[in-house]
């Protein structure tokens, strides 16, 4: 919760505060709709709910080698060009973003296929980017909604990028950015949902107070092997889908903590409130100054992601797979 417990918010914002579910309070929205096969970096349209002037800041790691890593934009539905290894064996990671059960528009984004000759052992010289980390400030209007007493929610999709040490992004609101090149940490508070190092393959409800020094993270949300490295891992899992929504109650008084939980869903399961309060990790946070939380970012190994969504319920972070999205179909305060 914030340190003051009262803030003046704009007309518009408060209606979308109170909307009813026929009117929609979608308030961030990035489908990754860039053109397939560039740097994201440097990238920003008008996509809703970021501000106006901002676009796209990277940062990868890969082996000294390789003559390129970025963050790449990948076409939806289409091979990454991605080269897995596993033991003796290579092939092309199978993911192409189709997801059956949540609305989608846009590409997808993450590691870059790979580049440069073969090594001694047949493998690719070059396997791309490594650790991914990628960040964007949040229009004034988006972080005017995070008052005392309410609740945020987001979702994002993530995805296997490599076979070996893989590990699942976590997303992040704060007043800082994910850093220490796998978004273990941030330059200041968030409040988050994903993995971390050695994660076993779970995602976790994370924050970073001021007195922290990394991610505090708490209530695993077993996924089996999908995002943790290992030799037995398959095209199977390197397909699987993970919807995760996470919810943010703010604290009411100055003195009470934020909260959040999280839910994984995969793409052949129902999209809607009631399994995700059955799915849900236990609320926990930390007492926290949210009026100062004006950024988005994203931190980890090698993964795809794509589908950020913020809004204040639940259906409007996890819209149900229907008729084609298109997000020119959403007004200037992103209803629709």
């Amino acid at each position: 919760m914030s340190r003051t417990t009262t803030q003046l918010i704009p007309a518009a914002m408060a209606l979308a505060i109170v909307a009813t579910s026929a009117r929609a309070t979608l308030l961030v929205y990035e489908p990754f709709a860039y053109t397939a096969d560039t740097n994201l970096s440097g990238a920003g349209a008008a996509e809703l709910g970021f501000a106006a002037s901002s676009t796209w800041n990277t940062f990868t790691t890969g082996q000294a080698s390789s003559p390129t890593h970025f963050v790449q934009v990948h076409d939806q539905g289409q091979l990454t060009g991605v080269i897995n290894q596993n033991n003796a064996n290579q092939y092309q990671n199978p993911y192409t973003n189709t997801i059956t059960n949540l609305a989608t528009s846009g590409n997808f984004v993450g590691r870059n296929d790979d580049s440069g000759a073969l090594n001694a052992q047949g493998f690719p010289g070059d396997r791309g980017a490594d650790h991914i980390l990628l960040w964007r400030e949040l229009d004034s209007t988006v972080t005017a909604t995070f008052v005392d007493g309410t609740t945020t929610w987001f979702s994002f999709v993530a995805a296997r990028a490599f076979d070996l040490n893989a590990r699942g992004p976590t997303f992040a609101i704060g007043e800082g950015v994910l850093i220490e090149d796998r978004g273990n940490s941030a330059t200041g508070p968030v409040i988050a949902a994903g993995a971390f190092n050695n994660s076993g393959g779970n995602f976790y409800s994370q924050y970073k107070d001021t007195a922290g020094n990394g991610l505090l993270t708490v209530d695993a949300v077993p996924i089996g092997n999908t995002f943790n490295g290992g030799t037995n891992n398959t095209a199977t899992t390197d397909t699987m889908v993970n919807i995760i929504v996470a919810k943010i109650q703010w604290g009411a008084t100055s003195s009470d903590p934020d909260l959040i939980s999280l839910a994984r869903f995969l793409d052949s399961e129902t999209l809607d409130e009631a399994t995700f309060d059955t799915k849900a990790s236990t609320p926990f946070g930390a007492v926290l100054d949210q009026t100062l939380f004006n950024q988005l970012s994203i931190g980890g190994g090698r993964f795809f992601v794509d589908e950020l969504r913020i809004g204040t319920t639940f259906g409007d972070v996890a819209p149900a797979a229907g008729p084609a999205f298109d997000p020119a179909d959403l007004d200037q305060d992103g209803d629709v």
